[in-house]
């Protein structure tokens, strides 16, 4: 058997078990019986681990959730429609499906005399991996941040160094990172009506704290936007295509992967008063709308207005132009 065969036969298992004509018990019942390590593709381990975790749910409902739950575990370009797609019934899909099982399992027997390879994918440990993995870049951030950039101040070229070795090892694509436009529609859309209650707060803080006085200059010059536009998309990749894919293939909860993204986005800009508070609200928000819409354009867009908009609206006492870390304390000193 090919390698070529082989997924093919593991993607008929899988689609078997998506089948609407599989009693809910039967499927639960084989779910638990199925040894993950036949799986040897990622996406197809990631679907299984997916459809154990809703076995208990209805066949309809499971598949109305499976595609969502796939795509946040990064796998977006998996094949839906042909997973889902309805087989003739010839009240024979249990038959089928264990044939195919034991197809696989045959295949298994045949290479027991040599090391079976299985992505890291299928191992759970894999979880704890991806942890560790966003944890320690983020401690990077805050040393450079606190140490780094006074005493090895050419540290900073590790940050485009890890991102992309850890992009090239978990086989991340444009559309896992969230670099497309074929859903910039919908992630717009959705991101405008979050980040623009967001803008209308921060608008009505600046009215009541007095900034009607000043200009919002680094939205009203190109120049400085732009370059702080650039600045937010180069965090957005750091803080959406790296940190939040990296818990969301370590926590399943979408929303928990959102809150500690959020929380580590706002420690990192530890002491800033105003920017603690904002950023864990803000960065939870753009978490959450990554996971539901893998699009970083429109966040990036949207954190550079937001950005611009609190520079204006806080006193510049207050926020001290914006600096994080030791250069809050010296800021005018």
């Amino acid at each position: 058997m090919t390698r070529s065969e082989r997924s093919d036969l593991e993607f008929r298992v899988l689609r078997l078990l998506c089948q609407s004509a599989l009693s809910r018990g039967s499927r639960e019942s084989l779910l638990r019986g199925i040894d993950p390590a036949i799986f040897l593709e990622p996406s197809h381990c990631i679907v299984y681990e997916e459809l154990c975790a809703l076995s208990q749910l209805p066949s309809d409902r499971l598949r109305e959730l499976l595609p969502a739950r796939v795509t946040n575990r990064g796998f977006p370009d998996f094949d839906f429609d042909a997973l889902l797609e309805a087989a003739p019934s010839r009240g024979k899909e249990l038959e089928d499906l264990l044939a195919a099982l034991r197809t696989l399992r045959e295949w298994d027997q045949e290479k027991m005399g040599r090391p079976l390879k299985i992505s890291l994918r299928s191992v759970p440990s894999v979880r704890w991996i991806c942890l560790s993995e966003a944890f320690a870049f983020s401690m990077f951030v805050g040393l450079y941040i606190w140490r780094l950039q006074t005493s090895h101040a050419s540290s900073w070229i590790l940050f485009p160094g890890w991102l992309i070795l850890s992009f090239a090892l978990h086989r991340d694509t444009p559309k896992t990172m969230g670099w497309r436009a074929d859903n910039l529609w919908p992630a717009t859309r959705r991101a405008a009506m979050v980040i623009g209650t967001f803008i209308v707060g921060v608008c009505v803080a600046g009215i009541f704290l007095g900034a009607l006085h000043r200009l919002p200059e680094h939205l009203v010059y190109p120049r400085r936007f732009g370059s702080y536009l650039a600045f937010c998309l180069l965090q957005q990749v750091a803080l959406q295509s790296f940190l939040m894919n990296r818990l969301l293939a370590a926590i399943k909860n979408e929303r928990i992967a959102a809150l500690l993204a959020g929380g580590i986005f706002a420690a990192l800009h530890w002491p800033n008063p105003v920017l603690v508070p904002l950023t864990f609200i803000g960065g939870t928000a753009m978490c959450w709308l990554f996971a539901r819409e893998r699009n970083i354009l429109p966040l990036a867009l949207g954190q550079a207005i937001l950005g611009a908009l609190v520079w204006w609206a806080f006193p510049l006492a207050w926020h001290h132009a914006m600096r994080v870390g030791p250069g809050f304390y010296t800021y005018l000193r």
